[in-house]
């Protein structure tokens, strides 16, 4: 190749580096917003600050590090985490210039690489998953490793395998699946990878906890709650969207497939080692995409695009193949085209450009502007109807309370005393070791304080949402005043009842009515048939909803209903209010229960309906 040509390969290499490095700009900071997502991002922030560890205090879908990849302006958690993201992004850039410049991949093969990644982006931006950024190089390490050789790039993949579930579980489930991949393809060739894989993620995770949590029982606390809030994610959290996401998500495997084929032609060995690789992340992504069919869809199109980049960086690139790879590059933007935008908006073209993230790295090299400028944001989004009411603040004070509300942000701007649930939020405590986990913090270290309200995610019916966590507030707490959006509870001197008593136990099907007109409580127990257990495994289980007398249906999680719920089943904020009231008797209303929704055929066929009493 002649000079001036040597000298135009590596420059447009080189912008093709920087471009990517951009790309995986760490730098993410939120101010506080009233939103749902932004108040467990508000919750871990708070529970960092102030000393609450993940697995010993808090169980939440991240790791102890998450608060460093997305944090707030509460303590010191903006200067701790400007720090680790500063080194995550000099990882990063030393990952990608091995990949770019000492690997020896062809420019043809960069080019094609850093197209597929460009439109890759939204999977690395901050609201998808910091995590993901680690994954993208973790992935890129085992390329290398693979294709040029290096014990050491296989290693760093390795610890950053560990690493990543610190972060969030569901990244370190992908790269797990990878590595698993990259062992059985290398088996043969090279059985101290398969030592390598088993002992380094480990050890790295287990350091890792060590320092970050108290002690080796909050380590299993946090691996217990994840796996329980990973495995009832599949039925309480689905949501059904449109089925013209599944059609793209077909035509994303189609194009991996096609590409990966044509890699393969010439080359067994490229094609089964993609063929191992790719399988469980792309099952992982997807899972975790559609199980929750919103937004959440762009992970699985985008992380498509991760996928399309390593095999074309990979594979050879002569003849048709050049062909071949522009042609797919030219699908899969079309298909980009037609799901991504129009789920996130123009949001999408600022991060592939790259614009969204220049803007933050320009913000991390002012911190003192950084942090003016949140305080500044946060307290001009809570307006005062986003707020605690004026009339319950005053009767707090300074005494410590707990939120069962909904959305609780606001609550460092009310510079309220805040004490927080094992699980931040009352929706993600959906089965039943999280919703027990909650109710036995409530009913040994319960505030003098809760506050409460008439808010649900999907539908679902408020009250029904989480039972042994309002049992236990039922047991412990009155009502001491009614705002026009909260209710304050007020913790009694004693117990309402000291325990519950089992009446009778009686054999019901979810397709019939059931009739509690003399239960003072009640539970309902009803196991999976084996096609609702595979559709849980495999993607999710559709809604079941629970209509109470005469009101509207309402979604409820079916895995928490084995908790004893009040019989004066509440239908609004005011009646939630008098069942709470000192004086109410704990006599039922007539309540005729009916279950219905598309998730039903997933249940049973028989069910248990246990009928109890206070002592």
């Amino acid at each position: 190749m002649k000079p001036k040509a040597t000298k135009l390969a590596g420059a447009a290499r080189a912008l093709l580096f920087v471009y990517v490095l951009i790309i995986l700009a760490p730098f993410s900071f939120i101010p506080e917003y009233p939103s749902v997502d932004h108040t467990w991002f508000f919750a871990l922030n708070w529970g960092a600050a102030h000393g609450l560890a993940v697995g010993k205090d808090l169980i939440w879908t991240t790791g102890p590090l998450w608060y460093l990849a997305f944090p707030m302006d509460i303590g010191n958690n903006l200067s701790q985490a400007l720090v680790f993201q500063w080194i995550e992004w000099a990882v990063l850039a030393a990952i990608f210039t091995d990949l770019f410049f000492l690997c020896g991949f062809a420019l043809r093969n960069v080019v094609a690489f850093a197209i597929f990644f460009g439109l890759s982006a939204p999977f690395y931006a901050p609201a998808s998953g910091p995590e993901n950024r680690l994954v993208a190089g973790a992935l890129a390490l085992l390329i290398a490793a693979r294709f040029r050789g290096g014990r050491a790039r296989y290693a760093i993949a390795l610890m950053l395998a560990g690493l990543i579930p610190l972060i969030k579980l569901t990244g370190g489930m992908l790269v797990a699946g990878a590595i698993i991949g990259f062992v059985l393809e290398g088996a043969r060739r090279q059985r101290s990878s398969v030592v390598l894989a088993a002992t380094v993620p480990t050890a790295v995770a287990v350091l890792a906890c060590r320092l970050t949590m108290p002690s080796f029982a909050s380590q299993l606390s946090f691996i217990k709650g994840s796996v329980e809030i990973t495995s009832g994610y599949n039925a309480a959290m689905s949501v059904v969207g449109d089925v013209r996401d599944l059609g793209g998500a077909v035509a994303m495997l189609t194009w991996i497939g096609a590409l990966g084929f044509f890699a393969a032609k010439g080359n067994p060995g490229l094609g089964r080692f993609f063929a191992l690789l790719l399988p469980l992340p792309l099952f992982v992504a997807f899972k975790h995409s559609f199980v929750r069919q919103d937004l959440h869809v762009v992970n699985f199109f985008c992380f498509a695009g991760l996928a399309l980049g390593l095999i074309s960086l990979a594979m050879t690139m002569e003849g048709q193949r050049f062909g071949v790879v522009l042609l797919i590059a030219v699908l899969y933007s079309i298909t980009w085209y037609e799901f991504v935008p129009p789920h996130m908006g123009p949001e999408a073209y600022a991060m592939v450009d790259g614009a969204d993230e220049l803007k933050r790295v320009r913000e991390a090299l002012h911190p003192a502007t950084l942090q003016a400028d949140l305080r500044t944001s946060s307290e001009a989004v809570f307006p005062a109807e986003a707020r605690l009411e004026p009339e319950l603040r005053a009767i707090i004070g300074d005494s410590p309370v707990a939120e069962m509300a909904l959305i609780y942000s606001s609550a460092w701007i009310d510079r309220l005393n805040l004490k927080l649930f094992p699980v931040v939020q009352r929706y993600t405590a959906y089965n039943s070791y999280l919703d027990n986990l909650n109710a036995t913090w409530l009913r040994e270290h319960g505030p003098r304080f809760l506050i409460a309200d008439w808010e649900a995610i999907d539908g679902r019916d408020p009250y029904a949402e989480t039972p042994a966590m309002w049992l236990e507030a039922y047991r412990w707490y009155d009502t001491r005043k009614l705002g026009s959006r909260h209710l304050l509870l007020e913790r009694r001197d004693g117990p309402r009842f000291s325990s519950l008593r089992s009446v009778r136990i009686l054999d019901t099907r979810l397709d019939q009515s059931l009739d509690l007109s003399a239960a003072d409580f009640w539970s309902l127990s009803c196991g999976y048939r084996p096609i609702g257990a595979l559709r849980k495994f495999l993607l999710r289980v559709a809604p079941v909803t629970m209509t109470v007398n005469d009101r509207k249906a309402a979604r409820v999680p079916m895995e928490v209903l084995n908790s004893p719920l009040v019989s004066t089943t509440p239908g609004s904020l005011t009646e939630l209010a008098g069942m709470f009231e000192a004086s109410s008797a704990s006599k039922p209303r007539v309540n005729i229960i009916e279950f219905g929704g598309p998730g039903i055929v997933n249940y049973g066929p028989v069910c248990q309906v246990e009928i109890l009493t206070a002592r």
